[in-house]
């Protein structure tokens, strides 16, 4: 009764309605893409995240200013499937800047994605973190890449070293690098063309203390380009992901060994959001009938809100999951 109590209190602060299907859902072969929110880019290769997620800024040099944040705009979206390959193209445009997206599902396990560019009315620098990279996919595994220093090659570490993120930097600017992982060999290529993007910055972020570094072991995989001019034409910048064959696992006999406690030092729980104090509505005006909730429910917390309120919206999504079994998803208003 107290958690039903709690939950009708939280609906007076978050607007509820009724979610639109995926934008993007599709899968070829291994792999699946999802797109939901601009930020909500995943692929997945057997139901495993590779990608976990995706983000595009355009900024005033210095990053004075937000010119554009992918995530504050209303996209346009078109899809088409010929030859084998799957495209999802994605289209963001405000009165400063202009980017699309090209997202391609392709024979061989083969995912690209390319972005174009271009800044309308004044100087801009980008910071597009191409990939959230799954770092339970990789950690503890052999890599060799092709970078701007020279080929280079090594082992990803087990743990993360440092939080900070030169120092964390698997290594030097990347233009191609390869990854032995326990889903197959994985293998990333990067192209740009312009000279200014010489390639992506690889770093580990598991020892991170922002939000978006504690939520999910990851490697922050991306670029950022100061400046771009004011230009007609757009840039464009494309990866493309080929994973291999599966590996093949020899069945070995089960083992039932005593467990092991390890201790580490600066170990951290798992990241939980604190739950907020809502205070009992002064107030509250009824509209006659009976609010119905369905599957797909949408969560809406306006741009900006204070952490109080995307902490009460966490805690009805995870309400309406446990006690009716509704699921719904947190996004902007």
């Amino acid at each position: 009764m107290f958690r039903l109590f709690r939950l009708i209190l939280l609906l007076c602060c978050v607007w509820l309605s009724v979610a639109p299907a995926r934008a993007i859902d599709v899968q070829l072969g291994r792999l699946r893409f999802i797109l939901n929110t601009p930020h909500d880019v995943t692929l997945l290769a057997d139901g495993i995240p590779i990608i976990r997620e995706s983000h595009f800024y355009m900024v005033k040099p210095g990053w004075t200013a937000t010119l554009m944040n992918t995530d504050n705009v209303t996209p346009g979206y078109s899809t088409s499937y010929a030859a084998g390959v799957y495209t999802a193209n994605v289209t963001y445009q405000n009165s400063e800047g202009l980017v699309r997206y090209s997202y391609e599902l392709g024979p061989g396990n083969t995912y690209k994605v390319t972005v174009n560019y271009a800044t309308k009315s004044q100087p801009a620098q980008i910071e597009w973190s191409m990939a959230y990279l799954n770092a339970n996919l990789i950690a503890g595994m052999p890599w060799s890449a092709n970078t701007v220093s020279g080929a280079r090659s090594g082992t990803v570490p087990v743990f993360a070293t440092t939080p900070d993120q030169t120092q964390s930097q698997l290594c030097p600017l990347v233009k191609s690098i390869h990854f032995d992982t326990n889903l197959g060999p994985l293998d990333v290529t990067i192209e740009a063309s312009n000279s200014s993007v010489s390639g992506f910055r690889l770093f580990d972020a598991r020892a991170g203390q922002q939000d978006w570094a504690k939520r999910n072991p990851i490697f922050w995989f991306g670029v950022g380009e100061s400046p771009i001019p004011t230009v007609p034409e757009m840039r464009t910048i494309t990866a493309t992901w080929q994973l291999g064959e599966a590996p093949v696992r020899t069945v070995v006999p089960a083992l039932d060994p005593a467990p092991v406690t390890l201790e580490r030092e600066g170990a951290q729980a798992p990241y939980v959001i604190d739950l907020p104090i809502v205070p009992r509505p002064k107030e509250r005006t009824t509209a006659g009938s009976a609010c119905r909730l369905g599957q797909n429910v949408y969560i809406t917390v306006p741009v900006g809100a204070p952490p109080e309120v995307m902490g009460a919206a966490v805690e009805i999504q995870q309400d309406l999951a446990d006690l009716w079994g509704i699921d719904s998803e947190i996004g902007p208003s």
